[in-house]
């Protein structure tokens, strides 16, 4: 399930990216794609020890680890809530 969402990067600027959010009721962590963040210019910080992200039958990801994170503002219908997403290649 796919709803629409605003991204909102926690500084001075308050810089809103609208967007679309794919729902995975089953995901054990918050992902957002190496390509929307480099294309809004989104913020990252790198993790001290990278990892290995998993599919969804818990297989090694082939794109690589996980060595990034982005932390926004999700805004849904008024509601914000600060999360720091995991910033991999997604299919």
């Amino acid at each position: 399930m796919q709803i629409p969402i605003q991204l909102i990067v926690p500084s001075h600027t308050l810089k809103v990216v609208d967007s679309r959010a794919l729902i995975d009721s089953g995901a054990d962590i918050s992902c957002i794609d190496w390509d929307f963040v480099r294309k809004h210019q989104l913020p990252l910080q790198k993790i001290a020890k990278p990892f290995q992200a998993l599919n969804a039958d818990h297989s090694p990801n082939k794109k690589g680890k996980i060595s990034h994170t982005s932390t926004l503002f999700l805004n849904i219908k008024g509601i914000a809530q600060k999360i720091t997403f995991y910033v991999m290649h997604l299919g």
